[in-house]
């Protein structure tokens, strides 16, 4: 089955899917960082957007468990490289962001990093590998 494209073309985004919905968050449309959200409704096939992050960013490690999703850091900037130590969480129910938490690099705080992958493990959050640049 097909779905209609959405509206905002995107790359290094994260996406995660939830009864029926899929939802597309922040990434890269050519020369800008994106914060949007754009969710598709699989039974009828129509995209709407949802609640933009509070900070957008493109090639965040993320992770989701039941209706939230943890963008883990990522980079905010397009032609250089601007990383956050920020965690921001989505909940898809409530259509709502806040900042989790930060993340603080055990091998290069106080520096943020990025090129990371993130998984939930008996409800706790993993951050696994990445790089900085100094």
């Amino acid at each position: 089955s097909q779905f209609p494209n959405m509206s905002q073309g995107r790359f290094f985004h994260a996406t995660f899917s939830f009864n029926y919905v899929l939802v597309v968050v922040g990434g890269y449309q050519r020369e800008k960082v994106l914060s949007s959200v754009e969710i598709l409704n699989s039974s009828t096939k129509s995209w709407r957007f949802g609640a933009p992050m509070p900070l957008g960013v493109g090639g965040a490690a993320f992770a989701a468990k039941e209706d939230s999703l943890f963008i883990c850091c990522g980079q905010y900037s397009v032609h250089t490289v601007h990383t956050t130590d920020k965690i921001q969480r989505y909940s898809l129910k409530r259509d709502q962001w806040d900042v989790f938490s930060r993340y603080i690099s055990p091998v290069f705080f106080p520096f943020s990093e990025n090129g990371m992958t993130a998984a939930i493990l008996k409800n706790k959050l993993y951050i696994l590998g990445g790089q900085t640049v100094r």
